[in-house]
């Protein structure tokens, strides 16, 4: 099953239906703030749940969102974080309309909320950098594996 992805998989995405429908009252975000700005409430809304990449504490929020259409990511989404996340939202919902495809099985891969961000956290804390090889590869199977 394509489509299937459960919690902790490396291609998890969520549908761009609830990034729509849901996620914006999810984290109660403003018209104006930025994916910087929003990220405290992403790891706020995981603070309380164990990452079933880790089991550790901490988890992504693409892991414990209450998206019922959330399964292996179609798409990648590049961005920055200095784009407004409804500006993010808006032009995924015009991808689907001006693509003929259904936001309710079109699922994305953004890496601020499928990158757990607690460990990235913790990684900038302890001074710790990755090296281009580590994210060149890991990288470049999301990039490789989405929408497959």
């Amino acid at each position: 099953d394509l489509g299937a992805a459960p919690p902790g998989h490396p291609f998890r995405g969520l549908s761009v239906h609830f990034l729509q429908q849901g996620f914006l009252e999810d984290l109660v975000v403003g018209a104006t703030e930025r994916v910087y700005d929003v990220e405290p409430k992403i790891r706020a809304k995981g603070e309380h749940s164990l990452c079933p990449r880790d089991g550790r504490p901490g988890a992504a929020y693409v892991d414990i969102a209450q998206d019922a259409l959330a399964g292996r990511s179609t798409i990648m989404l590049s961005y920055t974080w200095g784009y407004t996340v409804h500006d993010i939202v808006s032009a995924l919902g015009q991808y689907c309309a001006n693509s003929g495809i259904s936001p309710m099985e079109t699922r994305t891969w953004i890496c601020c909320l499928c990158v757990n961000q607690f460990r990235v956290k913790e990684a900038q804390q302890a001074g710790k950098s990755i090296s281009f090889e580590e994210f060149q590869r890991t990288f470049g199977n999301r990039v490789r594996g989405i929408g497959r």
